[in-house]
């Protein structure tokens, strides 16, 4: 009996030593994981964006840096672009305003980034990524922002805002508009 105890304690131990040698191989590994090639770079990039949004500099620029033409196609309004995309037109880039994003996701208009071939996205602010019109950032990257501004004519109104609620005051209603986006 204290002869098969040794035997079974000899080959647990024998076994635990293969596994933990094996374990540490592979841990130890310094094969690097595949990595994708890189597609080649098309002839031309077409660019889908507000009227003298982008200067014609930059875009020139680009060509000269990576030997891509840019097609630079502009809309006059955010429900013309959409319009255009739901009509079937395609845009390697198109520069759209967040509301408009998750309906055209919906519908499978917006192709999905492959971010192995971003690696600056990492350099984005937490605070402008996985935003609700695009969780996972799996179809848009941010690409500028602004700011609101409120302008208030004092002069006619004959006393200072102060804050957001001042909107609602009484005194305000019907002198009060606003551009939502």
């Amino acid at each position: 009996m204290i002869r098969y105890e040794r035997n079974l304690t000899r080959s647990r131990l024998v076994i635990f030593c293969a596994l933990l040698v094996l374990c540490l191989a592979v841990g130890c590994d310094n094969t690097a994981p595949p990595t994708k090639t890189p597609p080649s770079l098309a002839e031309e990039l077409v660019l889908y964006d507000w009227v003298d949004d982008m200067p014609q500099s930059v875009l020139d620029a680009f060509t000269r840096e990576y030997g891509v033409k840019v097609n630079y196609v502009t809309f006059e309004s955010q429900e013309e672009a959409v319009e255009n995309i739901q009509q079937g037109k395609v845009y390697d880039v198109a520069v759209l305003e967040n509301p408009f994003i998750p309906s055209l996701v919906a519908a499978k208009q917006l192709a999905e980034i492959d971010f192995d071939y971003i690696p600056n996205f990492k350099n984005i602010s937490a605070n402008f990524r996985d935003l609700a019109i695009d969780p996972g950032n799996r179809y848009t990257v941010p690409y500028h922002y602004g700011t609101t501004g409120l302008l208030v004519r004092t002069d006619l109104i004959g006393k200072a805002v102060t804050s957001w609620s001042d909107l609602w005051d009484p005194r305000f209603a019907g002198k009060v508009a606003l551009r939502l986006q």
